[in-house]
């Protein structure tokens, strides 16, 4: 038959391990706000001096960015539809047919 140790799991915990826990209970901390390590909401991060205006801030940075890059990417296909457009009309009637038989084969 096995012998079965008792565990201390508590080993380093504060106190003198009886399960009383000489810590600190009340859930006030030094900072006299409650600090009982339940972790933080993101509203309640929010609501922190500052953290909503950096928050703002980052957000329409973010926005500002993705808009820029967006247009970016429309003037650039707008270019190339219009100098295809400009090539188009340079061309005479058997260069557009050669070019557009090309251009639906690639």
């Amino acid at each position: 038959m096995k012998k079965i140790f008792p565990m201390t799991l508590q080993l380093f915990a504060e106190g003198d391990g009886d399960g009383a826990g000489g810590g600190n209970v009340s859930g006030a901390g030094a900072s006299g706000e409650g600090t009982n390590n339940e972790p933080l909401s993101f509203d309640g991060f929010l609501a922190q001096e500052g953290n909503q205006a950096e928050f703002d801030r980052r957000v329409q940075k973010a926005i500002d960015t993705a808009v820029s890059n967006a247009q970016q990417k429309w003037q650039a296909l707008a270019d190339d539809k219009l100098s295809e457009a400009e090539k188009l009309a340079k061309m005479n009637k058997e260069e557009k047919a050669a070019y557009m038989q090309q251009s639906r084969s690639a």
